[in-house]
């Protein structure tokens, strides 16, 4: 019996078969590959892969190695399409653990075995249950600094074991070194096989600061190392048992100074990640009841989400203050008057007397300064009609000429850079000649009210024009005193703003009073830095007081409130901020 394939015609070429009716042969010359065709963008998509003629793909019986998808070429991509590329993929990994996450329950969890055994059980689980993002994202980073920091996850210590034997470095010719032991090397150890697949080894967690730079622990034996990894071991469940005496409050320190004295606070996705991770953990924790013979846990517990909220509210805004601070206004300032922080002022200025100091102003340049900006000084300034007429200037010199001129006197270019300087980003403004700089202060202040552009009691026309045109928001600061407590101010990422303190005062009366540790300020700032400000965070920085010209012109009259300027902006706190439990 003949089999069924035996009975099929068989096509041998050549001579090749006939061209059916209506079809053509494309020249192998002239054949053009159809790739993929991809979704255009906010176009419906069935679902069903084609190529660009509009011919269905099909799946291959047979899976292959070599087998990749055309539609995700191996090329360089900017994150943007990449992420576009993959519909799966979220930046925003948080959202894909709120799906479900009321399901992953886990236990129960026995209370006869001992808390610091449950919290770690509970971590164990917290971690195995979930998928964490790509390491790339620092989620998996930060996960480990808070185990180290809870107590969850040790810290390997180093030594240097003495008793073993140097190695023999007085060979003849090292011929020998190749097969010393008769065993492989670690790299050829480390060496995948054919056809196996080496994924890269899990990232060591970082040890804190603390530890970094300490030599090496001397060890004479075995016995010693094995005291040594005891003595690790008892630290970490001392860490462990201190995060749980108080569990709400050391996650409020984590959030605050510890991220700052350990530089997690220096990179934006470690700001986002942390309140979003401590929340998801704090939930499984009291979803799961692990901590249900002890109801005082449960309870700080309970009192650190509100903190973790504002967390997720605060943090990522310290980084843009950051980048924000100083504006364009405190920039400008800075331009006309130099960076006050970077002298202390002379004693023997604030005894100069008010007249001479308005002469010493016009006699300086400012009268060129005034015909620049074209403006005219109102009455209540005082400056218009106490300023002369005729400005002589040093060696009769033209303001126009090339030539340099000697050092006692004004030069045409430094006026015009003060003129530039001030029209670039303040407009045409009289602020220059009316307010001179006053108190210089270095210190943390914690925000107390945030203030829309609007009328003042007790402003004039010029300060009126800033609120009016350049759209000035006020910021009420206070003094923050304990932000640093005395036992913890030395181990403050910066210490200079441990103690507030007066820089210096430039022309200002003895009179006129300021107690950097009971009197507010009131600081100028723009739009987009007001409103990523919050009620109580706090600010340490360089503040400077924008002096009315008149307040130097009357010791004995006490004056009202004055305006401030951000010259240096050091640190952004947010408003839970502990230095210490």
């Amino acid at each position: 019996m003949n089999s069924p394939s035996a009975d099929l015609p068989r096509r041998r070429a050549p001579p090749f078969p006939e061209i059916p009716p209506g079809a053509t042969v494309i020249a192998f010359k002239d054949f053009r590959e159809c790739g993929i065709a991809l979704p255009a963008e906010g176009t419906e998509h069935d679902g069903i892969e084609r190529d660009t003629l509009g011919i269905p793909t099909i799946t291959l019986r047979a899976k292959h190695d070599t087998d990749v998808s055309k539609s995700m070429p191996e090329k360089k991509r900017t994150p943007r399409d990449w992420a576009q590329s993959r519909p799966n993929f979220s930046k925003s990994w948080w959202n894909d653990w709120e799906v479900s996450e009321d399901l992953r329950n886990h236990g129960p969890y026995n209370s006869s075995v001992g808390t610091i055994d449950r919290f770690q059980q509970a971590a164990s689980d917290f971690q195995k249950y979930r998928k964490f993002p790509p390491y790339a994202t620092k989620v998996q980073y930060m996960w480990d600094q808070f185990k180290i920091f809870s107590g969850l996850l040790g810290t390997t210590p180093v030594w240097h074991n003495v008793s073993e034997s140097p190695k023999n470095e007085d060979s003849d010719d090292g011929a020998e070194s190749d097969f010393e032991d008769g065993l492989p090397s670690r790299q050829l150890q480390n060496q995948a096989g054919p056809g196996e697949k080496r994924f890269p080894p899990r990232v060591r967690p970082r040890a804190p600061y603390e530890l970094f730079g300490k030599r090496p622990t001397i060890v004479h034996g075995n016995d010693e190392v094995k005291a040594l990894l005891d003595a690790a071991k008892a630290n970490k469940n001392q860490r462990a048992l201190a995060f749980l005496e108080d569990p709400g409050r050391y996650i409020q320190l984590f959030l605050s100074s510890y991220m700052l004295n350990e530089g997690l606070a220096w990179e934006d996705r470690h700001l986002i990640n942390a309140p979003h991770l401590l929340k998801f953990f704090v939930r499984f924790l009291l979803r799961n009841n692990v901590f249900l013979p002890e109801p005082a846990i449960e309870t700080s517990l309970r009192a650190a989400l509100p903190v973790i909220e504002n967390a997720m509210h605060e943090l990522p805004r310290t980084a843009q203050l950051g980048k924000l601070c100083p504006d364009d206004f405190a920039l400008s300032c800075r331009e006309v008057w130099g960076r006050k922080i970077d002298f202390v002022f002379d004693s023997s200025d604030t005894e100069s007397e008010p007249s001479a100091l308005a002469d010493s102003k016009v006699a300086t340049g400012d009268h060129e300064f005034q015909d620049a900006l074209n403006v005219e000084l109102l009455d209540t300034d005082k400056v218009a009609q106490d300023a002369p007429t005729e400005v002589e200037w040093w060696n009769d010199q033209d303001p126009s000429s090339f030539t340099a001129g000697g050092n006692n006197g004004p030069t045409w270019s430094a006026s015009a850079q003060r003129v530039a300087a001030v029209l670039s980003k303040l407009g045409p403004t009289a602020l220059p000649l009316t307010h001179e700089p006053g108190i210089v202060e270095k210190s943390v202040r914690r925000v107390m009210s945030i203030l829309a552009p609007e009328s003042y009691p007790n402003e004039n026309e010029v300060e009126k024009a800033l609120q009016k045109e350049l759209g000035m928001w006020r910021v009420v600061l206070e003094p923050w005193l304990d932000w640093a407590e005395a036992e913890s101010s030395d181990a403050v990422a910066d210490s200079d703003y441990v103690s507030p303190r007066v820089l210096g005062c430039s022309h200002i009366p003895s009179v006129h009073e300021h107690d950097p540790l009971k009197t507010p300020i009131t600081l100028l700032v723009d739009k987009p830095a007001a409103e990523k400000l919050c009620i109580g965070m706090g600010l340490g920085g360089t503040w400077v007081q924008l002096a009315r010209v008149e307040d130097f012109e009357d010791v004995q009259k006490q004056y009202g409130e004055r305006l401030w300027y951000c010259e240096e902006l050091g640190m952004v706190l947010p408003s839970y901020w502990i230095a210490s439990v």
